[in-house]
C-alpha cells in the first residue's frame, strides 16, 4: 500500500523519486529513481526532518508542516506522516504547488496505513 502512494506520488510531472523514513532514518519504502542509495537518502530525510521539528518547536511556531530545500539540481519536500517522514526528490522546474497538494492526500494515505 505504502509503495502505491509513493509511485502515485512519482506519476507528478518532474518528480524523480519519494522515500517514507521512520523517525530514526529507517527507510520504510522508498522508490527513488536517482543514483543515490535509498539509506542515504532516508537518512538525509530524517535528520533534517527531525531537526526542522525540533526548531519549529523551539521557535514555538506550531507544528511542523513541510520543508521545501530548493538547489541547484533540484527540489526536496519532506513532511511528516504519523510513520515518521515522507520525502519527495523532484527537479527544478517542478510545479511546487502541485506537489504540495499531493503530498497533504499522500500523508493522509500514509496515516491511514497499518505497518
Amino acid at each position: 500500500m505504502i509503495s502505491e502512494i509513493l509511485e502515485k506520488l512519482n506519476r507528478l510531472p518532474s518528480v524523480i523519486g519519494s522515500i517514507l523514513v521512520a523517525e530514526d532514518g529507517i527507510v520504510i519504502a522508498s522508490e527513488l529513481a536517482t543514483a543515490v542509495e535509498s539509506d542515504v537518502v532516508g537518512a538525509l530525510v530524517s535528520a533534517i526532518g527531525t531537526v526542522t521539528k525540533k526548531a519549529i518547536s523551539r521557535l514555538q511556531r506550531g507544528e511542523f508542516d513541510i520543508v521545501i530545500i530548493e538547489a541547484e539540481g533540484g527540489k526536496v519536500f519532506i513532511t511528516q506522516t504519523t510513520k515518521g517522514f515522507l520525502g519527495v526528490m523532484a527537479e527544478r522546474d517542478v510545479n511546487i504547488g502541485m506537489v504540495r497538494l499531493e503530498l497533504t492526500s499522500a500523508v493522509e494515505a500514509v496515516n491511514r496505513v497499518k505497518l
